[in-house]
């Protein structure tokens, strides 16, 4: 009867793991970020950060999921793929970017990439290969010190006043969540803020991890997640690039009494769970001022864009307890961001958050009207003026499925992931 119960109990039990890899490449390789570099590679004088890929692989029974945090600009579609196929296809993958401007350029690992444009690397399928293997191995650390039977959760929620809207009517959330797992004397940490790490510009050559980068540093074991950064910048203080990465750092990890904080005692019951909804993107379609913005026709520009937006893509969304994780293959505007959060709120869910660079990127994603306003970031949003449109509701799918009755949620949390035809 004893040993019943022990085993009743362990397959109830909610497990944790940790795993790092340094993604910093053998070799000199174009930065990514600003096109302004002009293909110039990153200087290999030992005086960069060492980018790394963290990872926490949670699991309960057959239930497992892999939250990836990787010192890079974007994850493309294909280099999600590429780390899935190193993977227990059982095994569900998070894989996030901290959208860092001083880390090789990703482009590299984009299997659309396959014509030159200046300032942006093409695609080499070397590359893709090892980045997959190197983030791979952080994923199957992670999964294989997932031993540590978590007792309780703490979630934080407040405001911090370290970033600032980079579009006309931008309204950046200040929201600061931070999730710990607790084991034993360990906490397993999962931060999320909404900021570029763009507090280096064009003319720094060595890698950074920006403000996510230094942050991690300081959780580890954890990670840190973007928030809805489409038209957020940082607004660290100093003189400096470094000054201002360690004072937004600083300033986000700080304790403030006002921050709500909730503890949880993890029991059969704790909710966790995993979905993943696809998005009907529309056919891709240049934005009027993309062709003006390329130095190109419109044909020209229908052709690029045709062949560089992606064809699929899905939001991929954790639930733990009262939390949820909703990931976005993209770039969403502020606004946005807002908008998915108080639609999760309205089905039942107390902690929220959307995170941007979630394994892939469709680009830019904005609103209609922000999409009329032009500029830039409307010039990277491929799939027309309603193109959020279809995100917006595979995010409201995913979050129905997780949150109902559940007995009803827990009846089909498992499986094998599907992948991408």
């Amino acid at each position: 009867m004893i040993s019943l119960a022990l085993l009743a109990v362990s397959a109830n039990t909610l497990y944790v793991g940790f795993g790092t890899a340094s993604i910093v490449p053998p070799e000199p390789l174009p930065l990514g970020g600003y096109t302004a570099r002009k293909d110039a590679l990153m200087l290999d004088d030992g005086k960069g950060d060492d980018l790394k890929v963290r990872v926490l692989v949670i699991k309960r029974g057959d239930m497992k999921v892999a939250i990836a945090s990787a010192d890079l600009l974007t994850i493309p579609a294909s280099l999600n793929d590429a780390v899935e196929e190193h993977l227990d296809p059982t095994l569900h993958l998070y894989l996030a970017a901290t959208h860092t401007h001083c880390a090789p350029d990703s482009q590299m690992l984009n299997d659309k990439m396959t014509f030159k444009v200046p300032g942006i690397a093409k695609f080499d399928r070397k590359w893709l290969e090892w980045f997959s293997q190197r983030i791979g191995v952080a994923v199957e650390d992670a999964e294989k010190d997932c031993v540590h039977p978590v007792t309780s959760m703490a979630i934080e929620r407040g405001t911090r006043d370290l970033n600032r809207g980079r579009r006309p009517k931008a309204d950046p959330s200040k929201s600061r969540l931070l999730i710990q797992l607790t084991s034993g004397s360990s906490h397993y940490s999962i931060f999320s803020y909404a900021a570029h790490a763009t507090n280096y510009d064009e003319k720094e050559l060595h890698t950074r991890g920006d403000w996510p980068g230094v942050l991690s540093k300081k959780l580890e074991p954890g990670l840190v997640l973007a928030g809805a950064i489409g038209d957020v910048s940082p607004a660290g203080k100093g003189e400096t690039p470094e000054a201002r990465v360690s004072s937004m750092a600083e300033g986000l990890l700080k304790k403030d009494p006002k921050d709500r904080t909730r503890l949880i005692t993890i029991s059969d019951s704790f909710p966790f769970e995993w979905r993943e909804a696809p998005i009907e993107l529309a056919k891709p379609s240049p934005h009027p001022d993309f062709a003006k913005a390329n130095g190109v026709n419109n044909a020209l520009a229908q052709m690029a864009v045709s062949a560089f937006a992606p064809k699929m893509a899905s939001v991929r969304m954790v639930r733990l307890g009262p939390v949820a994780l909703i990931g976005i293959p993209g770039e969403p505007s502020s606004h946005l961001g807002k908008a998915w959060e108080a639609v999760a709120t309205q089905m039942g869910c107390d902690f929220p958050v959307v995170n941007s660079h979630v394994g892939g990127w469709i680009g830019y994603l904005l609103d209609p009207e922000d999409y009329a306003r032009g500029g830039y970031e409307a010039t990277l949003n491929f799939y027309g003026k309603d193109g959020s449109i279809p995100v917006g509701n595979a995010v409201k799918t995913a979050l129905s499925q997780l949150w109902v009755k559940p007995t009803e949620a827990r009846r089909d949390s498992g499986g094998t992931r599907q992948r991408r035809q």
